[in-house]
This record gives structure tokens, sequence and C-alpha cells, in this order.
């Protein structure tokens, strides 16, 4: 009857110092001073300059080196590399979510560091491989690009994100509930109405960050194709699939933070080397630099939907959660 009650206070004050040292972090993080930020809008259409861009997460740890890159307003511009040598970070960097940085990077010849974070969320759009939907219909989800859209605005987002070759099956269409997270649909399938839902805010500039990495093929040719047919859109995609960036404006090869070459699929085929090995890994083919690519380009192209810097295997969508599963008619910013 003594030790106990005696056990329980040393518990109760173990719990006190455990919470005493944790406020004392929380306050010091709300006595930070708010960064500076910036008011200006970004006028006019998606243009985007890079110049001398440099950036790293520590001191020791540099990402991007002299980074120059140039995004012209309605273009679609590809970025490639192995793992690990900055696309995405390059991404953030675009968006204003890292700071930190040296170098320069104009939105419509407006400083990054000088725009307005709501005017810069406006203009551009971010979608990443890991689609995050929010409980609720489809219809709720889809509202959160365009509040204010129709029920036919929401249905051509969905077409052109191929949402409807699933979207009639589901128990009620636009009002069915996806669960926590979208618990009730594929991989595949949430990629694609986080695609439809991006489309929805009509951005300036789309960044796409692998995010048709579980969409089957064929499907990923039905969007692209979709995509290009978007006039006034700046469209950055960064890809795994050779066959995502052939189709691209210009294609920018990153390698360790760097970039390597700039050019067409063609051209890049024709004589840089990384770019032949990445396209050589996905097809089971090599030519070496100068013999035009003539015959790599005409290899077995489907071959090249496998992801940059693996052997070539198709990509299919994720199966669907055993939670809440439907019947095999079953058949993603800032």
């Amino acid at each position: 009857d003594f030790f106990l009650p005696m056990r329980l206070l040393g518990s109760y004050f173990h719990i006190a110092m455990n919470g005493m040292a944790a406020s004392d972090k929380i306050f010091k993080l709300l006595d930070l001073p708010e960064p500076a930020r910036g008011s200006r809008a970004i006028p006019g259409a998606g243009d985007i300059h890079v110049k001398n861009l440099s950036f790293g997460y520590t001191a020791e740890r540099g990402i991007l080196h002299g980074v120059d890159m140039d995004f012209p307003a309605g273009s679609f511009t590809a970025i490639v590399g192995e793992s690990g040598c900055g696309k995405s970070t390059l991404a953030a960097l675009l968006m204003g979510r890292l700071t930190g940085y040296t170098g320069e990077v104009n939105v419509n010849g407006v400083p990054l560091s000088e725009t307005d974070p709501d005017s810069l969320m406006d203009a551009i759009t971010y979608v990443s491989h890991k689609s995050w939907l929010f409980r609720g219909t489809v219809r709720e989800n889809l509202l959160w690009g365009d509040a204010h859209a129709t029920t036919g605005e929401l249905l051509e987002a969905c077409r052109q994100a191929r949402v409807d070759e699933f979207l009639d099956r589901l128990p009620g269409g636009l009002d069915y509930d996806l669960g926590q997270g979208g618990v009730n649909v594929s991989g595949g399938q949430k990629q694609r109405l986080c695609i439809a839902r991006a489309l929805l805010k009509r951005p300036k500039v789309l960044i796409f960050d692998d995010s048709t990495s579980a969409v089957d093929m064929a499907t990923e040719a039905d969007i692209r194709s979709a995509l290009a047919s978007l006039t006034g859109v700046t469209k950055v995609i960064i890809a795994q699939r050779v066959s995502s960036v052939m189709e691209a404006d210009q294609i920018i090869v990153l390698d360790d933070g760097r970039v390597h070459a700039v050019g067409t699929h063609a051209e890049l085929l024709a004589c840089d080397n990384i770019y032949q090995e990445i396209y050589a890994s996905q097809t089971k083919q090599h030519r070496p630099c100068g013999d035009g690519g003539a015959a790599a380009q005409a290899g077995a192209v489907q071959a090249a939907d496998a992801p940059v810097g693996s052997a070539a295997s198709p990509h299919e969508e994720a199966a669907p959660s055993s939670h809440d599963q439907l019947d095999p008619s079953k058949g993603g910013e800032r």
C-alpha cells in the first residue's frame, strides 16, 4: 500500500519532465521570427528561368550545383536522371518549398523570393508520386482543385486524367466514398484522381514528379496525349520512363546535381552518353555516340516504359486495398 503510490508518483514525475522538455522546444520554435514573405504577384504566362542555382540541405551535402534551365511558357519540359541526382529537390525549389539556395529563380520575371506565396501557389501546381486523397467522395476530393467546378467540368477533368475509365464502375460515380487516404481505390486510380484534381486548378505551371508511376503504360500514354493538348500551360515532367519524355520539347539530363545535357529525344539519343545508357537500359539496346541513334530509336518502344536506370519491365497499377475492396469491375499540387 505504501510503495504503489510512490511508484505511481515517480512515473508522473517522469512524464512531467518529458513534458517540460518538449514544451521548451515548442516555445523556442514559436519564438522564431517569421520568414520574410514576398508581396509581388506573378503576372502573365508560366515562364521560368533558372540561373546558377545551387542548393544543399546542409553545408556538407550539396544537391544542386550551378544549374541553368529555362522553361518557356507553354512548353513541355522533361527532367530525367538517376535516383538522387536532384530532380525532386529542383521541383521543390521551383515551388518555393525550399529556401536557402544561391542563384536566381524567376517566374515570369519575378524573383521567387519576392513572390507572394498565395500567388505562387495559384500559378504552380505540383503532383507527386505519393498520391494523397482526403476522406470523402470523389466529387469532394476533386473540388479541392476548383471549389466552384460544375459537374461537367469535373467529368471533363476525369476524362483528361482517364478517371472515366473506372469512374462509371464505382457505386455512385462522383459520389463514391473513397475512404481515408483513398483506401477504396488502387494506387494507379489514386494517381489519376490527383492528376484530375490538379487539372481543375488550371495553373500556369504543372509539375508532375513521377506522378504516373503506378499507372499502366497504355493509360499513361492517353494521359500524356491529353496533357499535350493543354494550351497556355507550362508542363514540367520528372519521369522514370523514357517513353514518358520522348515527345517533350526539351529533355534535361541531370547528373549528380548538374545539368549534363539538354535537347530533344532524338538529339540526346544521338550524342549524349548518359541518355543513351538510360535508353539502352530500358530497351536492352545500346549504340555508341555518333551513330545518330536511329537504330536504337527504332527499338521496342514498349520496353522503354520501364523505370529509368532499371531493366525493362512493365509498370502495373498497384493492387486495390483489401479494405473495402470493390469487385473485379474496379478497373494521383501544392
